[in-house]
Parts: structure tokens; sequence; C-alpha cells
């Protein structure tokens, strides 16, 4: 399921399709809508009753929003730029203790990477959980800048394995 909102290049949803993956997507911020949204999905079509999360920026603070009040319906979450509401940073302790496996995504200059990457980073460590962060490293003043927060230009980071 996605908690992404709409804008930029969609890679890791591309490639996910392209591997016969299902993409479903909702916009209103967790809760009510979202749990019917999961039953819709699992209960309805068959879909899988773990799904993985993927959110970018505001995307990043829904899925972990849903993520940490429902960590037995997660497989996994990818964010791209997360944010995270301070009140689900305890929480993720359930999701480490689920084995739910975390990727994050930050530019180097990104206002978020100390404020809530750093800190996911440092409390599921502590947790014994596992997560990847991949840092972008941004030059201000050159053409390849990222623009801070959202990035411009992102290249697919998604492959075939070896």
């Amino acid at each position: 399921m996605a908690g992404l909102l709409l804008g930029p290049p969609a890679q890791a949803e591309v490639e996910l399709l392209r591997r016969g993956f299902h993409i479903a997507f909702i916009t209103p911020d967790p809760g009510k809508q979202w749990d019917a949204w999961y039953a819709f999905l699992t209960e309805k079509h068959g879909l899988s009753k773990k799904p993985s999360f993927d959110g970018m920026s505001k995307g990043g603070v829904n899925a972990y929003q849903w993520a940490t009040a429902n960590p037995d319906k997660v497989s996994a979450i990818y964010a791209d730029n997360p944010a995270i509401r301070q009140e689900d940073i305890p929480k993720l302790v359930e999701l480490a203790k689920r084995d739910v496996p975390l990727l994050n995504v930050c530019g180097s200059l990104d206002f978020v990477l100390e404020k809530n990457t750093k800190v996911i980073e440092s409390v599921y460590h502590q947790a014994g959980g596992r997560i990847t962060i991949m840092i972008k490293k941004e030059i201000q003043g050159t053409r390849r800048k990222f623009h801070g927060h959202h990035q411009a230009g992102r290249r697919p980071f998604c492959g075939r394995a070896a």
C-alpha cells in the first residue's frame, strides 16, 4: 500500500509493478479509512495481509503512523525523505520486534535527515530492528542539486538481483 504524495517520479512503484506486484494507493491520513481500505484489499481482493508500505515526505508520516498502530499487518516500509510523528517514534519498537525491515532514502541536505531519519535509525537499531539508510549526497549550487526535501532528477535505484 502506498501512502506517498503524488508528484515525484514513482520509480519504486514502477519497478514493483514490472515485477508483478500490486500497488494500492490511499490519500487520507491513517485511521478508519485506511483500516477499511486494508480490509477491502485483503478480504475482498485477496491481497497480502502483510503488505509493504511506501511513502514520501508526508506519505512517510502516514506509512509509519498506520504501521506503528498495526505492527502485525506490515511486512516492510520503504520511505523516501520521510517525516514521522513524535508519538510514533517509541512505537517503532513493536515493528522491530516483528522483524519489519525499514528502508529510508534521504538527501544529505534534507531537513528531515537529522530530525526524522537519524532518529528512526537510532531507535530501530536499539530495538534490534533491521534498517537500511541510503543517503543521497547533495551538492549545493550545482545542476544536480536535489532541491532539498523533494528531490529533482531522481534516478531509479531498484534493479534486478544478481
